[in-house]
């Protein structure tokens, strides 16, 4: 039966529950989910991660869903986290894509949004949402790893950026080949306060660019072949420009990077039917009583109230954003990773863990109402452990698990030593299964 647990502070002297222990790691097996420790993470959805994870391996998988810092999280399993602008951003912004609930807001001066990994040379798919607010007829970057437009000196890397409005206020994409650049052009003009998708893909086989631009299923698209192959430029993707390119006030949301792969139309039409604001819950209509004909004497029966379908869990989104409004998070592990070895931290502190080598199973059914994957560790050499330190001082943490087999050697759930009674740790708590023949209580 799945448990959830609550370790509240301050700890006092944990007793021995039963018979003698042994110091050092004890195994268990058990599937874990929803782990905490306290700090402030993103409020949002998990939005369109999940998503790009089925079209190839990610590089990085930005939900700017955070709501205070300079982390800019990376949802994937490549832990690449980015970094906030310390000015020229506002959080929490209304979500740009329809499964989103949040994005982040650059000021068209000093805000940016930076990746936390170096596109290579090679193949690439990019994707993003974005809501222009303003136009300065600066071609304002929307994201970018160098500058390599026309009449610029950059011969490296690429950029999306906006035209001006007397140029049509489109949405086009430079990328360099060492000794000029070549412009991709859709020609579309976009609005100003309105959601968008975008996608720039690059095909190195071929030297085949396209960007499709829109906010359907059936985006404007444009490719061109550039005279030779693209070359990198060795730099993180800037989102906004800020500081560093051409700045730009916009909305971002949901944007995710895929080395040496290259998205097909259909999944490029796929991504680009998500840009739009999210909707707003629709509640559910209360149940009209069925009146039953009897005699005058016999009372009306009751009604019976029509049951709510309990909602599908999103991959991630889990008790995050609860935890959340309870304290300030040091860090929060929704342990739905797919694969790797990076435990991924939600929370904005970015202490993102390590899952072991061996002995973990990935995308066990969630032990959460609000959770749909949980991680298993396998009873040896599995283990899931945090990016951080607790220190001496109060402490909560919280987390849901599914005990699978109990072998009685006093299991840890969690630990950051090993204080048993009759064992040799002064340091450090533990939480811990019992035996079978001591209750087999945590």
């Amino acid at each position: 039966m799945a448990r959830g647990l609550f370790l509240s502070a301050t700890v006092v002297a944990l007793s021995n529950c039963g018979g003698s222990r042994q110091a050092g790691p004890i195994p268990q097996t058990l599937s874990a989910d929803r782990a905490d420790f306290k700090k402030t993470t993103n409020a949002g959805s998990t939005g369109m991660c999940s998503v790009y994870a089925g079209f190839g391996t990610l590089s990085g998988c930005y939900n700017m869903d955070e709501a205070s810092g300079t982390t800019l999280i990376d949802s994937s399993s490549a832990g690449h986290n980015g970094t906030i602008s310390a000015s020229g951003v506002t959080y929490h912004a209304t979500g740009v894509a329809t499964n989103s609930t949040y994005a982040l807001t650059t000021n068209g001066s000093s805000g940016s949004l930076t990746g936390g990994f170096t596109p290579a040379t090679g193949s690439f798919s990019i994707a993003f949402f974005v809501d222009v607010l303003a136009n300065t007829s600066n071609w304002g970057h929307l994201a970018a790893t160098g500058n390599p437009c026309g009449g610029c000196t950059g011969t490296s890397g690429f950029s999306i950026d906006l035209n001006t409005p007397s140029n049509n206020n489109d949405i086009f994409a430079t990328l360099a080949y060492g000794s000029g650049t070549a412009v991709v052009d859709p020609g579309d003009r976009v609005s100003l306060n309105a959601p968008y998708g975008v996608v720039l893909t690059y095909n190195a086989s071929t030297l085949v660019a396209t960007l499709c631009v829109g906010n359907s299923s059936t985006p404007a698209c444009a490719t061109g072949t550039l005279p030779a192959a693209y070359v990198a430029s060795g730099k993180s993707i800037v989102f906004g420009g800020g500081t560093t390119y051409y700045p730009l006030n916009a909305n971002f949301d949901e944007a995710g990077y895929w080395q040496g792969t290259v998205l097909t139309s259909a999944q490029i039409d796929a991504i680009i039917g998500y840009a739009g604001t999210p909707s707003a819950p629709t509640p559910t209509p209360s149940p009209t009583a069925t009146p039953t004909a009897t005699p005058a004497a016999t009372p009306t029966a009751k009604p019976t109230a029509t049951p709510t379908a309990k909602p599908t869990a999103t991959p991630g989104a889990g008790m995050c954003s609860i935890y959340a409004g309870d304290g300030t998070l040091s860090g929060c592990y929704n342990m739905d990773e797919a694969s790797g070895t990076t435990l991924i931290d939600s929370s904005s502190a970015g202490h993102n863990g390590t899952i072991s080598a061996s002995g973990v199973t990935y995308h066990a059914t969630g032990v959460a109402t609000n959770s749909t994957y949980a991680l298993t560790t396998n009873g040896s050499s599995g283990s899931l452990t945090g990016g951080f330190t607790p220190a001496t001082g109060s402490f909560s943490i919280a987390f849901f698990v599914d005990v699978l087999a109990n072998t009685s050697n006093w299991g840890h759930l969690a630990a950051t030593g090993n204080p048993c009674g009759g064992c040799t740790g002064t340091s450090g708590f533990s939480i811990d299964l019992n035996t079978p023949s001591n209750n087999n209580d945590i």
